[in-house]
């Protein structure tokens, strides 16, 4: 289904089906920016952990840290799981998303991900 939010809080269904017009829908979602507890705070990202149930099929996932990509990783799982993905040496920043990209027709979920990070300030 593709949906849509109204300004009354309803939500619209825009489209619905598996193909459009018997080829793959591509699914490209990003998340907003998190920045954590301080926006002024630069963090060192270690690991992104990730919900999600591809229902065996394979969706890439990118972390983007201040608007620069930082980590590409390919996850396929056959149920709902928690992966922890081991990102980079050095990968520093002050705020962070994800976006999920995925063409096919398995209609797979995205439950809430964390980037987990150690916070960098001043000795």
């Amino acid at each position: 289904l593709l949906l849509g939010g109204g300004l009354d809080g309803f939500v619209y269904i825009l489209e619905n089906g598996t193909t459009d017009g018997g080829s793959n829908i591509a699914l490209d979602v990003e998340t907003k920016d998190f920045q954590g507890e301080s926006k002024d705070l630069r963090k060192l990202f270690l690991y992104l952990k990730v919900d999600l149930n591809t229902l065996g099929a394979s969706v890439t996932v990118r972390l983007y840290v201040d608007d620069t990509l930082a980590h590409t990783a390919t996850v396929s799982t056959s149920a709902r799981a928690e992966r922890l993905l081991p990102l980079p040496q050095g990968v520093m920043g002050y705020h962070w998303r994800i976006r999920v990209t995925y063409t096919g027709s398995t209609r797979f979920r995205v439950y809430p991900c964390a980037a987990l990070y150690v916070p960098m300030g001043a000795a």
